[in-house]
């Protein structure tokens, strides 16, 4: 187990690369992820990204959606723990930072990782879509 929220266990063979919506913890207490609009209801993106639907389909929802992706591979907002620190939301096991993920993820699945990433067409927001181009899955089917 880690010591403290400072040195968290960063290596193994286990990454999990997913954004996580949560506040960040700073100096004076918390503030939202950089890069998200702070306004009134309704129009508050972290709030609507909160309450978000599981089957958005608005395009104004996927767009928002599309940002949210964007900041996370921009390092905006944080990826999400194997093993979090229920009080400081500290990240205890695991890559706090999209960055941090990707790059363990490559050192593990070797060159072929690094050249799947790096051919990946680009989508609007700056997102990748490495993971829609990849070869077979374990069970050996394609997704198209």
């Amino acid at each position: 187990m880690p010591r403290d929220g400072a040195q968290p266990i960063t290596e193994g063979r286990l990454v999990r690369l997913n954004p996580l919506l949560q506040p960040i913890r700073v100096a004076q207490g918390w503030a939202r992820p950089a890069g998200l609009i702070e306004a009134a209801a309704g129009e508050d993106e972290f709030v609507r990204l909160r309450e978000l639907a599981i089957d958005a389909v608005a395009a104004d929802e996927i767009a928002l959606i599309g940002k949210f992706a964007a900041l996370w591979h921009g390092n905006a907002v944080v990826n999400q723990p194997i093993r979090a620190n229920a009080d400081t939301l500290d990240c205890e096991i695991g890559q706090r930072w999209y960055s941090e993920a990707r790059a363990q993820w490559q050192s593990l699945a070797g060159p072929r990782a690094e050249a799947a990433t790096a051919a990946a067409p680009a989508i609007a927001g700056g997102a990748s879509t490495a993971w829609s181009v990849s070869g077979p899955r374990h069970s050996g089917a394609k997704l198209s």
